[in-house]
């Protein structure tokens, strides 16, 4: 068990034996792991290398069909996200300031030929027309790995950089696998660390936030969904990760009670967008989903479905354990 409770576990494949790791309760392939030693000895000359092959692996996998069915999918989910959330949001913004401030720039290019509150309506009024336009207001990453030395998770990577392009909204993300190259890199690209380990418990912001977490193990999940167990909550989070159709589905009942069974209370009122699978690479995207919380499924569960939600049962050498922050 490491410092921050992710273990190292040994799995027998039906194919092959192989070694794998939890990092951050994320499966990876033993070539996705390496020490800090190791990383500190990389010559910058490799590490060159390493960004521009993340960079023509980005290019190729925004060029590919996965990553425009992948576009489909997730605006698909936006606008599942905006019909839970954004009339109420749209509606809140009236008092917030930075929407004044859009209307107020707005009223002074236009020599004020409108009052303010015209203006404020007719924004809010674009918006909530267009509902292709919503996005959320965060983008958090869990359990990524190693990326410069892990092909599977630099691919990953690759589309957790096109999805931050494309939504244009601030992007957080944790790992403490991460080496000091790999934070640098990733702060040059705009994405932010997180100071702290949040095992996934982060409360979902207003506005929604979108999780990008594909394949982290159960109990990552299930902290996410604990963190947001309201009626009101649970339509802002957004899951890309495995999907949770087929983990109940493969699973014995027993295991996804114990260790994700808020992925099991909540599965029903789930819409869920699997991903196509039909990357040149099989293993990088496999088993992934777009999950959204639909509120007009939960709006009118009593009361008492969200009393006390279930916690995982987990043992310390539980592979799925992760220690708290």
């Amino acid at each position: 068990m490491e410092n921050d409770g992710f273990q190292l576990v040994r799995r027998k494949n039906k194919a092959r034996k192989r070694w794998e790791v939890e990092i951050g309760v994320c499966q990876v392939s033993p070539s996705c792991r390496y020490s800090e030693s190791e990383d500190g000895s990389l010559a910058q000359q490799s590490i060159d290398k390493l960004r521009k092959k993340i960079f023509d692996s980005r290019a190729e996998l925004q060029c590919s069909e996965f990553y425009r069915l992948f576009k489909d999918s997730l605006q698909q989910a936006l606008s599942l996200l905006y019909q839970s959330i954004g009339p109420q949001v749209c509606e809140e913004l009236c008092g917030c300031s930075n929407v004044q401030s859009f209307v107020v720039t707005e009223c002074t290019n236009s020599n004020k030929t409108r009052s303010l509150d015209e203006m404020l309506h007719s924004k809010l009024e674009d918006v909530s027309c267009h509902s292709e336009l919503w996005k959320p207001d965060e983008v958090v990453c869990y359990g990524l790995g190693r990326f410069l030395t892990c092909p599977v998770a630099r691919l990953q990577l690759c589309l957790l950089l096109l999805i931050v392009e494309s939504l244009q909204v601030p992007c957080f993300a944790y790992d403490p696998v991460f080496s000091t190259n790999e934070i640098r890199f990733m702060e040059d690209h705009g994405i932010s660390l997180l100071s702290t380990n949040e095992v996934g418990k982060r409360l979902a912001a207003h506005g929604g936030t979108l999780f990008f977490m594909p394949h982290c193990g159960k109990t990552l999940y299930n902290n996410v969904l604990l963190a947001n167990w309201q009626p009101s909550q649970l339509p802002r989070v957004l899951i890309i990760g495995n999907s949770f159709q087929n983990m109940i589905d493969s699973l014995p009942q027993r295991i996804i009670e114990e260790k994700a069974p808020l992925v099991l209370k909540i599965h029903p009122y789930i819409h869920e967008l699997p991903l196509r699978n039909i990357y040149k690479f099989s293993d990088i995207f496999n088993d992934t989903s777009v999950h959204v919380i639909l509120k007009t499924r939960i709006k009118n569960i009593p009361g008492e479905y969200w009393s006390n939600p279930p916690a995982a049962k987990l043992t310390v050498d539980d592979p799925d354990v992760i220690a708290p922050c």
